[in-house]
């Protein structure tokens, strides 16, 4: 396995559970051990609270999440948030997701780049952009 991270954030995981060809690309690599997949403690809180999901559907998405390395809300992370708030003024679940992203050294997969892109020192790949 290389030493490249990435970071899902909510809707990278949504799209592929929904059958988005854009973000299989990433998913092939995490399966052949290319890069390493990680999610926000965040991230399992927004899927699993994603409307709609029936109970066999939110057992399946905790399975698939098992998959994954879920990094939790640790201290630095918790200041880093709070840095990020205050200075970019985003909601606190993107806040967390790229403090998290920051503090693991691992490049962001979203498809929200507006969300993140003025934010220092963290590396965004959006799988719809065709350019990136």
């Amino acid at each position: 396995m290389t030493g490249r991270k990435y970071l899902l954030d909510t809707n990278i995981i949504i799209y592929f559970l929904q059958g988005y060809e854009e973000v299989e690309p990433i998913f092939t690599r995490l399966e052949k051990g290319e890069v390493q997949g990680k999610i926000s403690i965040i991230t399992v809180i927004e899927v699993l609270a994603f409307p709609g999901l029936s109970d066999q559907k939110q057992q399946d998405v905790e399975v698939f999440i098992r998959n994954f390395e879920v990094v939790p809300l640790t201290d630095t992370i918790v200041k880093q948030t709070i840095r990020i708030r205050k200075q970019y003024k985003i909601k606190l679940p993107d806040a967390i997701i790229a403090a998290t992203a920051q503090e693991e050294h691992a490049i962001l997969a979203t498809r929200n780049t507006k969300d993140f892109e003025h934010i220092a020192d963290l590396e965004i790949k959006n799988p719809f952009d065709s350019s990136g």
